[in-house]
């Protein structure tokens, strides 16, 4: 994996839960380096869904309701960092989210 220690922005992330290639292993581990550099994020994990889950041309791994969650929770995250005059300081953004559910 690849150090979160040099990156100057927030981190926006969105994980299937049974995802087959991206562990929830791996999500922490993602998520404990951001909060060792102190580094402010957004990490979505979304329930039953596998990897692929946000593409809707492959059909038997497209979940609409997950999708649909983490396009609004993306969307959340970019109005937060570029719309309300956002200010870095590390760890989870303080605004409510369904995050870091089961990690």
């Amino acid at each position: 994996m690849i150090s979160s220690r040099r990156w100057p922005c927030p981190v926006f992330a969105a994980f299937g839960e049974t995802d087959h290639i991206i562990s929830l292993d791996d999500v922490r581990r993602f998520r404990n380096s951001l909060e060792t550099h102190g580094k402010t994020y957004d990490i979505n994990v979304y329930k039953d869904a596998p990897h692929g889950w946000l593409n809707d041309t492959m059909p038997g791994r497209y979940r609409k309701v997950q999708a649909d969650a983490g396009w609004a929770a993306q969307q959340r995250f970019l109005l937060e960092v570029f719309g309300r005059g956002f200010r870095r300081q590390g760890g989870a953004l303080a605004i409510p989210l369904r995050q870091q559910r089961g990690l």
